[in-house]
């Protein structure tokens, strides 16, 4: 069996379901040990990148699991909508994109979601339309990284939550990720006379923290 970094550890150990949809699916070890793992029968395997998923491909016929991914080429979760996944994974992006992607995702299932940016843009945009489960962050490889689950519902965030999420469950990460933000952040805003305004919103919550 291969290894999981942290993040990608975090991200399976919330996988519970009969098909699951990984959405930019990339090297395929979320698809891939999901099946080993016993944590999905089936995995629909996206991405817009032919390449990437024959990565996907060889893994699965490396660990004999190719019967039951079916590799689709395509954007977001509209390629998947046919087959009804209940668990949606979408990692490795930015907020923009994961935002983007959720406009269509118009059908109930479990969505894990791991916004490597703008994480703030996600759960804006979530709070109105689906009722998050768990909004946690895990450290891994020198970065913090949310993950987010959540399913059909709505939300309510205060302004440190959409900023910096829930802390829920809390973790050390969450008081880590928040000291470091805190050293970066107070230099560049009160050392500079111009600064972009969402940095001087996010830091007018981070100093509350």
């Amino acid at each position: 069996m291969f290894r999981f970094d942290r993040r990608l550890r975090a991200v399976l150990d919330e996988v519970r379901c009969s098909v699951l949809a990984d959405i930019g699916c990339d090297h395929g070890k979320i698809a891939v040990g999901a099946l080993l793992e016993g944590r999905a029968s089936a995995v629909l395997a996206v991405d817009v990148s032919a390449k990437s998923l024959q990565k996907t491909v060889a893994l699965a016929t490396e660990y004999k699991v190719s019967d039951r991914i079916r590799p689709i080429i395509g954007d977001g979760v509209l390629p998947v909508k046919d087959y009804a996944p209940d668990c949606v994974v979408i990692a490795g992006m930015g907020g923009n994109e994961i935002v983007k992607i959720l406009h269509d995702a118009d059908y109930p299932a479990r969505y894990i979601l791991v916004p490597h940016q703008d994480a703030d843009l996600v759960r804006r945009y979530l709070v109105p339309r689906f009722a998050v489960v768990k909004d946690y962050i895990v450290a891994s490889g020198n970065k913090f990284y949310p993950v987010i689950v959540a399913q059909k519902g709505a939300s309510r965030y205060d302004a440190a939550a959409l900023w910096f999420g829930r802390n829920d469950p809390p973790s050390e990460d969450y008081d880590e990720m928040v000291r470091l933000r805190k050293a970066a952040l107070q230099p560049i805003v009160e050392g500079s006379p111009r600064v972009h305004p969402r940095l001087k919103e996010e830091w007018e919550v981070l100093k509350q923290l």
